[in-house]
């Protein structure tokens, strides 16, 4: 991720799972195989090819860790203005304000 988003002070990662007669896939309780989703919080912008990079590690890790490689990435990505941390939007803090610029630039 921190090739695509370099910014390894705001990294989280969150693992969320169901037992599988607990979710519905088109529309069926517990169906099989699972199709995982995992979605991804990001800012804006970012290279396309190295998200393409990033989603196709992202892919054979999950595939490799659950056998599962038939599943959905979403991106959803948020601005400096709509994202704050400790209290504070991020679109105030100038420093982060230049490093996403620089990186995105």
């Amino acid at each position: 991720m921190h090739e695509v988003y370099p910014f390894p002070e705001d990294t989280r990662i969150f693992l969320r799972e169901w037992a599988r007669d607990s979710v519905s896939q088109d529309g069926q309780l517990g169906s099989e195989p699972a199709r995982p989703v995992l979605v991804l919080h990001v800012p804006v912008g970012g290279d396309a090819d190295a998200k393409r990079t990033m989603v196709q590690k992202i892919n054979g890790a999950v595939a490799d860790a659950y056998g599962l490689p038939d599943f959905a990435v979403f991106f959803l990505e948020h601005s400096l203005g709509t994202v704050a941390i400790n209290g504070s939007l991020l679109a105030d803090d100038q420093q982060r304000v230049a490093d996403q610029t620089e990186a995105y630039s």
